[in-house]
């Protein structure tokens, strides 16, 4: 059936528009992967700055360290803490991969050095480990092992510089900050998971942290890697979540924040007065989402193709279907007047031609 090409035309040339709109913009999508989503946006913000020194607490098996050595900041000098034994060989392997800059120290961590401390660790590579038991039935019959604790500032005193520290100690992040008062002198940036439900009994909440950091100098800067697990958390809204906060007196602050003289809330004198009030009411983060979605102007968008093609060949079979719509209700009249016509002949059929016979 014939069709107008043009009004296709049109609509292929509208959707082609939006896909190479799209494409030159280059958005991404990005999922943090490893507790590295802040980091990245970072380096993207502030490609020039670089930390001098890293400490990453919680190690685990060294992934996060990896990452950051690996993809944003390779070469940098980072010591890693971890308190579970049996890491040890693999943090071992990770140590000598980026070596010389990469070193790591089995301790558990408190306010004070030499504390008698009960340790709850998981058999396997668990990710909950920690002095503080986690809500759930991997820890039902974990019996805790008394361990002797170490002061972060004890264990990073070899350190020359400690630009940026990241924390992620299953609840016990308000202890060993509390552990690290010289630490924090030093750092610009902390990066920390926290929680905004108890998930570890007797654990630290996000707004116990908040307050921490404030009185040491340090104002949220950013957040990322928003997890929501309703059977695990028992709430469908956030239950942990990344965050970094930034020194505004550092020295070492990147130049551009620096430059543009940044007002974080609480961190000029005349709010501060104003924060202490509701300090100890963080609110919570409302998303609506399972996963941090931030756009990226400088990446290639894969996604973003992917639906600017689909959405391009929809539109163009949608307006094959709208124009040979179009044509049937243009035949429509023409088809009513011949049905017209068939039913007036079959009604009085013509006599022309006939002769009558005597």
């Amino acid at each position: 059936m014939p069709f107008n090409v043009s009004t296709c035309t049109r609509e292929f040339m509208v959707l082609l528009n939006l896909f190479i709109f799209f494409s030159v913009l280059k958005i991404e999508v990005v999922v943090a992967e490893n507790e590295l989503g802040v980091v990245y946006f970072l380096t993207k913000a502030y490609p020039e700055w670089k930390p001098r020194g890293i400490v990453d607490v919680g190690a685990n098996v060294g992934g996060w360290t990896t990452g950051v050595q690996t993809q944003y900041y390779p070469g940098v000098n980072t010591f890693m803490v971890e308190a579970s034994p049996k890491h040890t060989e693999i943090l071992e392997k990770v140590k000598k991969q980026f070596a010389p800059n990469v070193d790591f120290k089995i301790a558990v961590m408190s306010e004070n050095d030499g504390d008698s401390i009960e340790f709850y660790s998981m058999v396997g590579r668990g990710t909950g480990d920690s002095m503080f038991v986690e809500n759930s039935h991997h820890y039902k019959d974990i019996k805790p092992v008394v361990r002797k604790s170490a002061k972060l500032d004890t264990l990073v005193q070899h350190m020359d510089h400690i630009d940026y520290l990241k924390v992620d100690v299953q609840g016990a992040e308000l202890m060993v900050l509390s552990g690290a008062t010289e630490t924090l002198k030093r750092a610009t940036f902390v990066q920390m998971e926290v929680s905004v439900i108890e998930y570890n009994k007797g654990g630290a909440c996000w707004f116990d942290l908040d307050d921490l950091l404030r009185q040491h100098g340090f104002y949220l800067y950013d957040m990322h890697d928003f997890i929501r697990i309703p059977h695990a958390f028992h709430t469908k809204g956030i239950g942990q979540f990344d965050t970094l906060y930034v020194k505004p007196t550092s020295p070492y602050l990147p130049q551009w924040l620096n430059d543009n003289n940044a007002k974080l809330c609480g961190s000029s004198t005349a709010a501060e007065e104003k924060e202490k009030l509701i300090s100890k009411n963080v609110r919570s983060m409302a998303d609506h989402t399972t996963v941090s979605v931030r756009y990226d102007f400088n990446q290639p968008s894969y996604v973003f193709a992917f639906i600017m093609m689909t959405t391009f060949f929809a539109g163009y079979v949608i307006g094959i279907k709208r124009e040979k719509k179009r044509e049937r209700e243009r035949k429509r009249p023409t088809r009513k007047r011949e049905n017209v016509e068939r039913a007036t002949r079959a009604k009085d059929p013509p006599t022309t031609g006939t002769r009558r016979r005597n």
